[in-house]
């Protein structure tokens, strides 16, 4: 309930049926209808696309040399290399920073350059690059920059660095601004006239395709012996995970790195994963993006979110296992108080939400505190998001200035309204649904009012509430295993390729719900309706459900769920489970 009002349920949308053409493209691709249909509703509409879709194949990945400036970058690396240069690479404290980086630096040194790196602080620097630090880069010898996952809003501080002799080369995946940095050379696909056709690949994809380019020029026995290869089956595996935790759409390429990254990371030699793994508690063959997304994330993330920038790196590059344990246990650490800080921030954060916005007037929630971490408000700005369906712009001040995190839903493109509001702004960066910024904070208040306006141009009250896209409704008799299992070749699931959504109707709870998790805030039951012969029923598990806990043991109520189905082998023999989204109750 939030001002005094309960919060607007979300909005079901069933796609259009296409029942009649599925039934002809599942005939040419010899698949179910039923999987024919959920790949119609991802616009793959071809028996050719369907192959290269269900079975992406690695030699797919496309040409490296298609991104522009990327033989200026080889060119230019493989003369620092030649001549001895120092090189530097410069990344981000994210997964997806910290993962280019460690890649990067490690591919270099196996072509015998002298690489280091920096990770700025995330409290002290902020994003991007520092015209003190690059000062003193210069002054112990660095000659050529390489950024990482970052670069593209740095204006200045590139101009300053290629005014004092250092040449930077600029990988990135960020949306660029009007105005790009005179650096040595730009690899980023999201460039207007760059010609690569897949723009959606994470800063870790793009620093990928620069080593693959690289990989190309040198010699062809180098690049087979075991020492290479064994460098490239651990890549694919850091590569699926930066991409998975960067929430880029699961498309393309993206789709390609994290299939064979999974397959990879099931023998993964990197001492600093396998240490990860064993502390998260995941078997290797079992790995899957749910593991990578809230296990192996949020454990990589937590030294960059409090203070303990190089952590990542220290882990990725380490050489020695029990040195990667020490360190995957000061990330458990961090990570157990960052979850601590987090909590405390929440709280306060809906409770404001409760007592400062009126959420009949704002399209956006935005609030400041001196009390909060900045190294973790952009988890609770996306908390805020997914609870109130709103833009959230969440602002830790420290002194006359204050650091923010902005996340966003489909309707409202975040960077594009920041942008309308840059002049209020001393930087900002990001894209569609998350940014970050930092400001006066004699502007915040004027901040708020301004892109509030911005938002109400394109979002209305409909807009404003979350919505569930219905792929179709089927009966539970529909969902054999083998059904299910056909399902499962649409993964690996992610932003573009969400898991599918089914409606069933007239559904009955068999016995009684059970009660589980470390909180009691989850429940499992079996369901039912009349199509179903199986006496027991269909397991299903509602997370975060307590609150329709009574509905659920009134025999007396029917009703429809939302659900993805999912084969779950935790008991033993593999059984469907139904993992609900929403509930719509008859009575």
């Amino acid at each position: 309930m939030v001002n005094g009002k309960i919060k607007a349920p979300r909005l079901w949308t069933v796609l259009p049926d296409n029942t009649s053409r599925a039934e002809v493209l599942a005939k040419s691709s010899e698949i179910s209808s039923l999987l024919a249909s959920l790949l119609l509703n991802r616009s793959i509409d071809t028996p050719a696309k369907v192959q290269d879709f269900l079975y992406p194949n690695i030699n797919n990945l496309h040409d490296a040399f298609l991104m522009k400036d990327m033989r200026k970058a080889v060119n230019r690396i493989k003369q620092a290399i030649e001549k001895k240069e120092n090189i530097l690479v410069w990344g981000d404290y994210d997964v997806d920073g910290t993962s280019s980086t460690s890649l990067l630096v490690k591919f270099i040194r196996l072509l015998d350059g002298n690489c280091s790196y920096h990770i700025p602080s995330r409290i002290g620097e902020g994003y991007g690059l520092n015209k003190v630090i690059v000062e003193e880069y210069k002054n112990n010898g660095i000659a050529l920059i390489i950024t990482v996952d970052t670069g593209v809003g740095s204006i200045d501080e590139i101009q300053y660095a290629q005014d004092i002799g250092i040449d930077v080369i600029i990988t990135d995946h960020h949306v660029a601004g009007d105005e790009l940095p005179n650096a040595y050379c730009i690899v980023n696909p999201k460039q207007i006239d760059c010609p690569y056709p897949h723009d959606y690949l994470a800063g870790v994809g793009v620093a990928f395709k620069l080593i693959w380019a690289l990989a190309e020029t040198i010699n062809p026995e180098k690049r087979k012996s075991e020492e290479f290869l064994e460098f490239f089956d651990n890549a694919l595996g850091l590569v699926a995970i930066a991409t998975i935790v960067d929430v880029v759409p699961m498309l393309d390429e993206n789709r390609i790195f994290v299939k064979f990254g999974l397959m990879t990371l099931n023998k993964t030699t990197n001492p600093g994963l396998r240490a990860l793994l064993e502390i998260c508690n995941i078997d290797q063959a079992e790995i899957d993006p749910t593991h990578i997304g809230f296990r192996l994330g949020p454990r990589m993330n937590a030294g960059g979110r409090l203070g303990k920038e190089e952590l990542g790196v220290q882990l990725l590059l380490s050489d020695s296992y029990s040195d990667a344990l020490k360190i995957v246990e000061v990330m458990e650490t961090e990570n157990k108080h960052r979850q601590e800080i987090e909590k405390i921030i929440v709280k306060d954060a809906m409770k404001r939400v409760e007592t400062e916005v009126d959420l009949e007037e704002s399209a956006i929630i935005v609030l400041a505190s001196r009390e909060w971490h900045a190294g973790v408000i952009g988890i609770v700005a996306t908390r805020l998001t997914e609870e109130f369906w709103r833009p959230t712009i969440l602002i830790s001040i420290d002194g006359d200035t204050g650091r923010g995190s902005a996340r966003s839903i489909p309707e409202f493109n975040v960077y594009e309204g920041l942008k309308k509001c840059d002049d209020l702004l001393i930087t900002f960066g990001g894209h569609n649904y998350a940014a970050g910024l930092e400001i006066m904070v004699s502007n915040i208040d004027t901040l708020r009012r301004r892109i509030n306006t911005l938002a109400w141009q394109s979002l209305n009250t409909e807009k404003l509430h979350p919505k569930l896209f219905i792929e179709r409704v089927v009966t539970l008799y529909e969902l054999t295993l083998s059904n299910v299992r056909e399902i499962e070749k649409l993964e690996p699931f992610g932003e573009g390729n969400r898991p599918p959504i089914f409606i069933s109707e007239s559904v009955t709870v068999i016995g009684k719900p059970k009660i589980i998790g470390r909180d009691e805030n989850h429940i499992t039951f079996y369901v039912k309706d009349s199509t179903d012969p199986a006496p027991r029923g269909i397991r299903a598990i509602a997370f975060n459900s307590m609150h329709i806990y009574e509905q659920l043991i009134n025999k007396n109520n029917e009703f429809k769920i939302a659900y993805s189905p999912r084969v779950n082998t935790y008991y033993g023999d593999p059984l469907v489970e139904l993992v609900i989204k929403d509930f719509h109750f008859q009575n």
